[in-house]
């Protein structure tokens, strides 16, 4: 944790920010946390997602520009533990359905329109 409190301190947008505290009005259906998903077992412990401040930034710009359209994100999945890109990476073997453990951490994620 120090480490990441110093490289969020040389840099800001390294910071790794919980999207629905940072944008509001989005929706998350974090099925991870659910057995309700391609492992069929719960994958994280919270229903939260989360992404580098960068790429939330990024949505909630869109999340803002749908908003007076009735329209807004849903997101099912953000910034994935290595462990868990591992896993699926495991069971599933190709990286044309499930992420590399090689791609970059917490700038990725799953958010479609609603």
């Amino acid at each position: 944790m120090d480490e990441y409190r110093q490289l969020v301190s040389t840099d800001p947008r390294q910071a790794i920010v919980a999207l629905d505290k940072f944008i509001p009005g989005i929706r998350l259906d974090i099925r991870y946390a659910t057995s309700n998903n391609i492992m069929h077992h719960p994958m994280y412990r919270t229903a939260t997602a989360f992404l580098r401040r960068p790429a939330a930034e990024a949505l909630r710009e869109i999340q803002q520009e749908l908003q007076p359209m009735g329209y807004g994100l849903k997101v099912y999945d953000g910034y994935r533990p290595y462990r868990v890109t591992v896993d699926f990476y495991e069971a599933y073997h190709d990286s044309n359905f499930v992420a590399s453990p090689i791609q970059a951490p917490g700038i990725t994620g799953d958010a479609p329109s609603t």
